[in-house]
Formats: C-alpha cells, structure tokens, sequence
C-alpha cells in the first residue's frame, strides 16, 4: 500500500502536485534536527541514517531507512524535526507536504491504516535496540545482536554494514566489538569470514 507513494503516476490526487523528487548525495543533509517539520519523506532509492543530537553533545544513532520506507515519524511529532537524516550513499527522495500527507490519511483508511502498522513496527524497533543497549558485559550483547538479526532457520548472517556501523548501533566502540568477535570465534562460538558470521553454538 505505502508504495502508492512510490509511483509518481499512482499518487492520491491531493499529492500529485505538490510532490518534490530530490536526489541526495552520500552525506548531505536531508533534513536537520529543530527545523521546521513541513515535510514528509519517503526513500524510493538508496539509505538513510537517522540519527539525534543530545544536549550534552553525542549524536545517537537511531536507526536506518532503506528503498521503500518512509520518515514518517514527523506525522505524530511537534513542530519542528526531533532528529537528523543524512543520506548514506546516492538516495533518491520523494517528500510531500506534512498538511497535505496529514489530510489525505484522513480520507484514506486503508492508507492510514498502513502508516500506523509502520509507526508501530519502528516503535518495535526503538524499543528493541533500547533493550540491547543495557546488557551488559559487551560480549552478551554482542551475542544478543547476532542472534536478533539471524534469519529464522539460518546459521550466518551476512551484514549488510560495517562493523564500525554496528559498534555505534550497539553503543560499543569499534575496539571494543573487535575484540568481543575475536573472542567468540577463539571459543568457538561463531566463524568469520569478510562480512558473514556463522553461529556455530547457539547456547554459548
């Protein structure tokens, strides 16, 4: 259903002209933290981080949108955007009014209804990663991550990220998760290689 807002020739007429289609190069800026919220964004192409800067002057990262997903937390926020997006490589964005978008849901049940389902799910996700930040030692968190992100069935996982991405995800330093999977695989819990991961005792 979101990918009606995908297609430029199948958009809700309310959207169909006042829709703006940008490309963002890798690291540009798709929309600041305390600006204005005006608009909605959806990724067509390409990866985006989101990211908040705390008062104390870290930048946390909240988590990823890829192709097909939208930013649409802004619809249940205040005024202004409560984080960041930066573009993680070349990404194509739609974005529409936030009035607009707001007005047409209303009208649209079948829509709307979508857009909860989503908020929800990235709700899931939020809590989920607030979870996996307060276990500790390092090393079952780390163990916790691999297991959440191990397709169902599956023994390896093959990331689609960096491990200095994955260190920042799990509030870890880089020193620290290379350590962590270099001590795992000594004790034979998981086998590396490049950027698979086999679990080799899932009880460990």
């Amino acid at each position: 259903m979101l990918e009606r807002l995908l297609d430029l020739d199948a958009l809700p007429e309310p959207l169909q002209t006042v829709t703006d289609y940008r490309e963002f190069a890798p690291g540009q800026v798709i929309f600041r933290q305390d600006e204005p919220a005006a608009s909605v964004y959806f990724v067509r192409v390409g990866q985006v981080r989101v990211v908040r800067h705390t008062r104390t002057g870290q930048t946390v990262l909240l988590y990823r949108v890829t192709a097909g997903q939208p930013l649409a937390e802004i619809l249940t926020s205040n005024r202004f955007y409560t984080c960041e997006s930066i573009a993680e490589k070349t990404t194509h964005i739609l974005s529409f009014p936030k009035v607009t978008l707001l007005s047409t849901l209303q009208s649209d049940a079948q829509l709307a209804s979508v857009f909860i389902k989503h908020l929800a799910g990235r709700i899931e996700l939020l809590q989920r990663q607030l979870a996996l930040r307060d276990i500790v030692p390092a090393r079952e968190r780390v163990l916790e991550f691999l297991l959440q992100v191990l397709p169902p069935g599956e023994r390896s996982i093959a990331l689609d990220r960096s491990l200095k991405e994955i260190a920042t995800e799990l509030s870890l330093t880089q020193e620290t998760l290379y350590r962590v999977l270099a001590r795992l695989e000594r004790d034979g819990t998981i086998y590396r290689h490049r950027r698979t991961i086999t679990m080799l005792n899932r009880s460990a």
